[in-house]
C-alpha cells in the first residue's frame, strides 16, 4: 500500500464502522482490507467485554464484603 493510501487510511482511523476503503485498491487488497476491519472491530469488542467482565466480578465481591450477614444478629451496645 502507498504512503497516500496509508495517510488515507490513518485519516479515518476513528470512524469504526464508516471506515471507507480507499478506492483505487486491487480486489484483493480491498478484500484483506474489510477483513482485517472486522477481525479489529471484534478484539475490541471482546477487550471491552472482558473488561466488563473482570468490574462486574470486582462490584460482585465488593458487595458480598460490604453487605452485613442476615443470619448474623447485629449487637447493640
Amino acid at each position: 500500500v502507498s504512503s497516500g493510501m496509508l495517510d488515507e487510511i490513518h485519516a479515518q482511523e476513528s470512524r469504526l464502522a464508516g471506515f471507507q476503503i480507499p478506492a483505487g485498491l486491487d480486489p484483493n487488497t480491498k478484500i484483506a482490507m474489510k477483513k482485517l476491519i472486522g477481525q479489529a472491530f471484534v478484539f475490541g469488542f471482546r477487550i471491552v467485554m472482558v473488561i466488563c467482565a473482570g468490574l462486574s466480578v470486582g462490584s460482585a465481591a465488593v458487595a458480598w464484603l460490604m453487605i452485613p450477614n442476615a443470619r448474623e444478629p447485629e449487637v447493640v451496645n
